[in-house]
């Protein structure tokens, strides 16, 4: 019977390591999370050697990726539309970013879905089935009336261009949040940046994306950022209990809720 994962009170060699290591140069680990987090095309191997030790700078990455795709979505609307405009920055967003947060929220929704006994299992079966089905569905059916709402919103341009940056950036804060308290598990993509990481992780991706939502939104934006912070805590919280820890389907998962709740809550506070 399979059962949550948890710490090894004797960690692999490799993994204690994997703690000592010195700070990467920004520069590298920059490129590797730009590569990581889209699919924009760049010379030499796919890697997290770089990116794993200093995951905070995930919230610059997440605020070039939310002006990108942002900018489409907005100047779409001007062009052809509100509609249009939201179908353009969809397919702009996982155009851009791929699909990999979006699988891990699909094989979450499978793996919660499943008898206690056979999470494990289903999180690392990437088979669709009726809980990822149901959760990514859902999920997606927020998502574009979010985006029809920034597009036809009344406020001003570039404070909805800073709604559609604020929610990427806290989506890439919150992923932060939980490489910086959650439980590694015993394998995966996400364990090399859980035991990489430092206390000053978690807070300096928060405080990123708070003075960035601030300064582009004003006092609103920083209940954005308590928003992400809600998600991502809730979020852990449902991982430690239901799986025994954080893996990359968590992270991903993390991405994709945090950025749809930041859009849905812009509109009640009066941002768009």
């Amino acid at each position: 019977m399979a059962s949550p994962s948890r710490p090894d009170p004797n960690p692999p060699a490799e993994d204690v390591l994997l703690r000592g290591r010195a700070s990467p140069r920004p520069a590298s680990a920059l490129l590797e999370g730009l590569r990581l987090l889209t699919r924009l095309p760049g010379r030499g191997p796919r890697g997290i050697e770089s990116i794993s030790r200093v995951p905070w700078l995930f919230v610059p990455l997440g605020i070039l990726i939310g002006l990108l795709w942002g900018m489409v979505l907005l100047g779409g609307t001007l062009a052809l539309g509100p509609l249009a405009g939201a179908a353009l920055g969809l397919l702009a967003l996982y155009g851009l970013t791929g699909v990999l947060h979006f699988d891990g929220l699909t094989d979450l929704g499978d793996a919660l879905a499943a008898p206690p006994e056979r999470r494990l299992d289903a999180l690392r079966d990437h088979a669709l089935g009726a809980g990822g089905l149901l959760l990514g569905g859902s999920a997606l059916l927020l998502l574009i009336p979010a985006l029809m709402s920034a597009a036809g919103g009344t406020r001003p341009l570039l404070l909805r261009l800073g709604v559609l940056v604020a929610a990427e950036a806290h989506a890439k804060a919150a992923m932060t949040v939980l490489i910086g308290l959650g439980r590694p598990m015993a394998e995966g993509m996400a364990r090399p940046f859980l035991l990489s990481r430092r206390p000053h992780h978690a807070p300096l991706a928060i405080g990123l994306a708070a003075v960035s939502a601030l300064l582009w939104l004003g006092p609103p934006g920083l209940a954005l950022t308590a928003v992400s912070l809600g998600v991502a805590l809730a979020l852990l919280a449902l991982a430690h209990r239901g799986l025994g820890g954080v893996n990359g389907d968590v992270l991903g998962a993390s991405n994709e809720l945090t950025r749809l709740a930041v859009l849905l809550s812009a509109g009640p506070l009066g941002l768009l």
